[in-house]
């Protein structure tokens, strides 16, 4: 029984000397003492550990807590950039599709002007051809009359 004792006096603290043990084993009221010591305090360690671990999940679950609450917060901007975007986007497309109507009209005119200068230089030509008969025919009317 005293090789026991001092087993389990060792295994509870490694730090007992062969005296210690002794005494350990002499007194039971004292092998009692130290177990409940021991135990109380590995509890009490391990009771520790325990809440410092909940205390840095904690912390840890507090910290992701407030990251999800900026992504969220980012993305309300986002949505609110997008949404303004998105109205310049229909302003853009709606100026783009009037300039084509333009451009298109613009083409349109630029075929009715070519076609207005062709018959305004037809008529311009016949005005010259016409002028020139009627100097001809001016011409020869005064020599015929001149001689």
């Amino acid at each position: 029984v005293k090789d026991k004792v001092m087993r389990q006096a060792k295994l509870v603290d490694p730090s007992l000397n062969d005296e210690q043990l002794d005494d350990i084993c002499n007194d039971p009221q004292g092998a009692q003492k130290l177990f409940s010591e021991k135990m109380a305090g590995q509890a009490s360690t391990k009771v520790q550990n325990a809440v410092s671990d909940i205390s840095d999940k904690f912390r840890d679950i507090q910290r992701l807590e407030r990251s999800v609450e900026q992504v969220f917060q980012m993305f309300q901007d986002l949505a609110v950039l997008v949404k303004a975007q998105g109205e310049v986007l229909d302003t853009i497309e709606d100026n783009v599709s009037k300039a084509k109507n333009y451009v298109i009209k613009g083409n349109e005119e630029l075929v009715k002007g070519k076609h207005y200068q062709q018959e305004a230089r037809k008529k311009m030509c016949y005005l010259i051809i016409c002028g020139l008969i009627t100097m001809a025919i001016i011409f020869f009317v005064v020599m015929k009359f001149v001689f």
